[in-house]
């Protein structure tokens, strides 16, 4: 790996150290993995980094490590990574922004070296407990429009460019099975919301965090990251691994005099197994004087919508079919397609009649008296 020289006076200035340890450690991890020993990188990684390889995201040192090991295990290859052009974005006693052109040249079958890849990189290096460890790499082409699937290759004994084709994966048009498995809302109202979602859930979260108050700031423009926030991570649901339903919260500041109403979320659905549990989370909620705005039984599902301390929309639903396919028959009928959102329901009146034994067929019936057009 070949440092880049320093020479506009850009790497210097009031915070020199942390910037001289930030590119120490940058330098030293493109070393280890031009010296074949990519694992022995990790060193410098810290153990909540987020990382950016060949278009790539990789969360956590773990996750970094089993790439490098797939770097490392490619005993063929043999690669000298150049870092020019450097420029410091941003430092301060304890962490440094630093921005480089990298080009990486691999060896080709010839001994020369060229350049495969031309990359901006950034990395953040920040002081932790640890010690100066590298906690974010982010990486963009210099010429993102180059062609798919051809590398650029100069011959130093011809000077000349050449393109060389590469073998393009292939990938299945078919689309995968999916599942919603997780939704995170970001507040300025951590606190109210850890509590109301807490009551909610009937249980705490699984996970929580407060970040360092020593850690740097995020680039701007950036979103943010769960190591730069106040979060809590909440299980919905558990279908067995990898099949989980999660909730989280990321407690974010500045977003207090934020609008909720505002492009973006519109509402979120909780699903129910039966009215009886519809009813039963309905009292639940009101225990800790929370009301819905609204109750509606729509013909296909009835709900209750409640708002949480942020504003946003949460509704609870039961399906008011014993299968799918009856619903979606009910759903396909001339009456749906006319009003789709169904009637109106008091919420509290609606309770009373469940606890005074009305079946539940005529309750989940969209001709139920007292009803009216949403």
């Amino acid at each position: 790996m070949r440092p880049a020289e320093c020479g506009l006076g850009q790497c210097q200035g009031e915070h020199s150290e942390s910037v001289s340890a930030s590119r120490k450690l940058i330098f030293g991890y493109h070393d280890a993995i031009d010296r074949g020993q990519a694992t022995s990188a990790l060193e410098v990684v810290d153990e909540l980094a987020e990382f950016d390889m060949r278009g790539e995201k990789f969360i956590g040192r773990a996750a970094i490590g089993e790439f490098l090991a797939r770097r490392e295990a490619k005993k063929n290859r043999h690669t000298v990574h150049t870092l020019v052009h450097e420029s410091v974005i941003d430092a301060t006693a304890t962490w440094a922004t630093l921005a480089h052109r990298l080009l990486a040249n691999a060896r080709a079958e010839t001994g020369n070296y060229v350049v495969e890849r031309a990359l901006n990189v950034t990395h953040q290096v920040s002081h932790t407990t640890a010690g100066w460890r590298i906690t974010q790499r982010t990486s963009q082409p210099l010429h993102p429009t180059a062609v798919t699937g051809a590398t650029a290759s100069a011959s130093p004994t011809e000077g000349t460019t050449k393109m060389t084709e590469e073998p393009v994966r292939s990938v299945s048009p078919a689309a995968v099975p999916l599942q919603m498995a997780e939704l995170v809302l970001k507040t300025a109202r951590f606190e109210e919301m850890f509590a109301w979602y807490s009551h909610l859930l009937g249980r705490g979260p699984f996970y929580e965090r407060t970040p360092d108050p020593d850690a740097p700031p995020r680039p701007a423009g950036m979103p943010e990251r769960a190591v730069d926030v106040r979060l809590a991570f909440f299980e919905i649901h558990d279908n067995g691994h990898p099949h989980s339903q999660i909730l989280g919260l990321f407690g974010i500041g500045s977003l207090a005099d934020v609008a909720p109403a505002g492009p973006g979320l519109h509402h979120f659905q909780f699903g129910v197994g039966s009215l009886g549990e519809l009813i039963n989370q309905y009292e639940r909620m009101s225990a800790i004087g929370a009301t819905p705005h609204r109750t509606a039984n729509h013909g296909q599902a009835t709900s209750f919508y409640f708002r949480d301390p942020d504003g946003n929309i949460i509704e609870f639903s039961c399906s008011n079919f014993p299968t799918a396919a009856q619903e979606r028959e009910f759903m396909a009928s001339p009456g749906f397609a006319a009003n789709p959102s169904g009637l109106e329901l008091d919420a509290a009146a609606f309770a009373a009649r469940f606890h005074a034994g009305e079946p539940v067929e005529q309750l989940l019936s969209i001709d139920v008296p007292g009803g009216a057009p949403a």
